[in-house]
């Protein structure tokens, strides 16, 4: 399988140095441990790199989305493409807009846009689907693992990038261990208060090929929603690592 070496990005700070094409990850982590802080960083990373990206989000507004990446110093309106699944919910006419989602209950019609997409923007592209636990909302779990198997199958053969988000702790055990099988690569996210503080930190749990470090590592939100991953430490010094923790 062919490999793309990334000795110097986000990811190669968790000991991800080598990704194989038409890698697909998972994020999972409770709410506020930094999932969609880290994707931000490295949606940023790749369009800076002059890739494609196409993001769809049901977490949050396509202007919010937008408005993140502009606040790390992206300001291009026509990238990422962005697929909209967030108005619908809001209760807002999508009729407009061709990247708009009109019932997060009809995947087929998610299915079809994406598969589009992700044929027509070009091989190489980052895919961020932001998050699947809002989907659940509207769908029974079956479903949704289903589509996800779809569309992991067209990621790989288009030999794209894929970052997949949903909460820890919410769903059925069965779902999480279902899509944890067909993925290439698990991330873990952590949140807790240390003394009124709140510490984060990121790990890789699994892998379907090899990983330099799968220890945890401190994060910092710096400034402008910048992300910082510390130094890997051992888990019971964790809380330590970070200043503000200490």
């Amino acid at each position: 399988m062919a490999k793309v070496n990334d000795r110097s990005g986000i990811l190669a700070r968790l000991g991800l140095e080598s990704l194989p094409q038409g890698c697909v990850f998972l994020f999972q982590g409770p709410s506020g441990s930094g999932k969609t802080i880290l994707t931000d960083s490295i949606l940023l990373e790749r369009l800076n790199g002059g890739l494609n990206a196409v993001v769809l989000t049901l977490s949050r507004s396509p202007s919010d989305v937008r408005e993140s990446l502009s606040e790390l110093g992206w300001f291009d309106p026509q990238r990422p493409i962005i697929i909209d699944g967030y108005s619908c919910i809001a209760g807002k006419d999508t009729r407009s807009d061709d990247y708009a989602l009109s019932n997060l209950s009809n995947l087929s019609d998610l299915s079809i846009m994406v598969s589009k997409l992700i044929s027509t923007v070009g091989e190489g592209i980052l895919f961020v689907f932001d998050h699947v636990s809002t989907l659940l909302i509207h769908n029974e779990e079956i479903q949704v693992v289903r589509l996800l198997q779809a569309l992991v199958t067209r990621i790989r053969e288009a030999r794209d990038l894929a970052i997949v988000i949903f909460e820890s702790g919410i769903h059925t055990q069965s779902f999480y261990n279902a899509v944890r099988f067909f993925v290439d690569c698990v991330i873990d996210f952590k949140v807790e208060e240390v003394e009124g503080v709140l510490c984060r930190a990121v790990r890789v749990n699994r892998a379907r090929f090899p990983v330099l470090d799968s220890r945890w590592h401190p994060i910092d939100v710096v400034g402008n929603g910048k992300i910082a991953i510390q130094p890997s430490v051992p888990k019971k010094a964790l809380a330590y690592a970070n200043p503000q923790c200490a």
